[in-house]
């Protein structure tokens, strides 16, 4: 949890973040956060430029300092901005497309392990817009799929590696971990004290709708796809699929992909290495029918 290197005084803070992030998990976890937060004000307050040297130094990857109810409450908010201002494709209207797509979250949520599994509502929302090849999944388990990346996907597998990776974002805490990193401890104080006006939240919903991941979490997303796939009882390698899938097209296409998807080769060869220390079969059926049966459930 705590880095080396740093001075006692910046121990401190990361030891308020931690409790932040445990104090949820109990009962007393109201009274128990505003004591953590009126501790980091008093020791911003105390030394603020030394901390700020720090926190620009730390690595996101070790803290966090939402909780919990935070990734869902901006889940939500973020949630409803992409309705009002996203085509989004109605679930009544197409049954059969989204219980294809909630079949494949519910396998990986009923056989894989998540931290959040119970915590977070993991909803899958269709958005129509063919010139995108995308997905991505919100604070909260709120799981987005645009209809360009039903379109491109050939096989189940493919699409379920895909899926896997995004609910991996979520339940490893991706996107709030990234705000740590990102807003900076003034903004974070002024939020988990309960100070954050409408302007504050939108600048916080709209950095996450412009995340862009690092490697190490593409990374820890990548081997915990491989997990879910292998414990759902599809290959554990399916994922390498898109990234192979991706590197066929012309360069046009592939460098639109690569904007959001890098590193595909050393994807692929660490997918598989991954795939390879699982139990399960790494054989890949790919039934050439599975891109047919997806397309047809499209408007």
């Amino acid at each position: 949890m705590f880095l080396k290197g740093f001075k006692p005084g910046v121990y401190k803070l990361f030891l308020c973040m931690y409790l932040l992030q445990a104090c949820s998990a109990t009962d007393s976890a109201s009274s128990a956060s505003e004591s953590a937060v009126e501790d980091l004000k008093s020791l911003w307050k105390s030394g603020s430029q030394k901390i700020e040297q720090a926190w620009d130094n730390a690595d996101p990857i070790q803290i966090n300092t939402f909780r919990i109810e935070d990734d869902i409450r901006l889940g939500k908010t973020t949630d409803l901005q992409i309705q009002s201002t996203q085509k989004i494709i109605d679930a009544k209207q197409y049954p059969k497309l989204y219980n294809e797509l909630q079949s494949i979250t519910n396998q990986f949520l009923d056989h894989a392990d998540f931290d959040h599994k119970l915590d977070f509502l993991w909803n899958v929302t269709v958005i129509d817009d063919d010139s995108i090849v995308n997905a991505f999944c919100t604070p909260g388990g709120y799981i987005y799929i645009y209809t360009g990346l039903l379109r491109f996907v050939e096989s189940k597998e493919e699409l379920a590696s895909i899926i896997g990776h995004e609910m991996a974002h979520a339940d490893k805490r991706h996107g709030t971990r990234q705000l740590t990193k990102q807003m900076g401890i003034q903004l974070i104080l002024q939020f988990l004290a309960g100070d954050a006006g409408p302007g504050l939240l939108a600048e916080i919903t709209g950095n996450l709708l412009s995340l862009r991941y690092s490697r190490a979490y593409e990374r820890e997303a990548d081997a915990a796809s491989v997990a879910y796939l292998c414990n759902a009882g599809y290959p554990a390698n399916g994922g390498m699929l898109f990234f192979k899938h991706i590197l066929k097209k012309d360069k046009a296409f592939r460098m639109q992909l690569l904007s959001t998807h890098p590193n595909p080769e050393e994807r692929i060869k660490n997918i598989n290495q991954l795939a390879s220390q699982k139990s399960c079969s790494n054989k890949l059926k790919l039934p050439p029918q599975y891109h047919t049966y997806l397309t047809a459930l499209l408007p």
